[in-house]
C-alpha cells in the first residue's frame, strides 16, 4: 500500500509539476504579450502627441496667416474710408461753393430786378392806372 501511495504521490507531484510549467509558460506568453500592448499603447500616445501637436502648430500658423489677412483688410478699408471721406469733403465744399455762387447770382439778378422797377415805375403806375 505504500508503494502504491508513494506512485500516487509521484504522478500528483509530476501532474503539479506540469501545472505549474504550464503556468510559468503562461505567465511569460502573457508578460511577454502585456509588454507587445503596452509597446503599442505608448507608440499609439506618442503618435497623437505628434499629431497633436502637428495639429497646435498648423492651427497656429492657419491663425497667424488669419491675422496677417485681417489686418490687411483693415488698413486697406481705412485707406478707402479716408478716400472716400476726402472725396466726400470735396463734394461738400464744391457744393458750398456753388451755393454761394448761385446766391450770389440770385442776388444779382434781384438787384437788377429790383433796378429795372424802380427805373421803370413811372411807366408801370401808368399802366396801372390806365388798366
Amino acid at each position: 500500500v505504500d508503494k502504491r501511495l508513494v506512485e500516487v504521490a509521484k504522478q500528483v507531484t509530476a501532474q503539479m509539476d506540469e501545472f505549474l510549467q504550464q503556468l510559468s509558460t503562461t505567465k511569460r506568453d502573457f508578460a511577454v504579450r502585456v509588454a507587445e500592448l503596452q509597446g503599442t499603447v505608448d507608440g499609439s500616445l506618442r503618435e497623437l502627441a505628434e499629431s497633436e501637436e502637428a495639429s497646435r502648430e498648423a492651427n497656429e500658423r492657419r491663425g497667424a496667416r488669419l491675422e496677417e489677412k485681417l489686418e490687411k483688410i483693415g488698413a486697406d478699408l481705412q485707406q478707402r474710408i479716408l478716400e472716400c471721406s476726402k472725396t466726400a469733403q470735396g463734394a461738400v465744399a464744391a457744393l458750398e461753393k456753388t451755393s454761394t455762387q448761385a446766391q450770389e447770382g440770385l442776388k444779382t439778378t434781384l438787384r437788377t430786378l429790383q433796378s429795372k422797377v424802380e427805373e421803370n415805375r413811372g411807366d408801370i403806375d401808368a399802366a396801372l392806372r390806365d388798366a
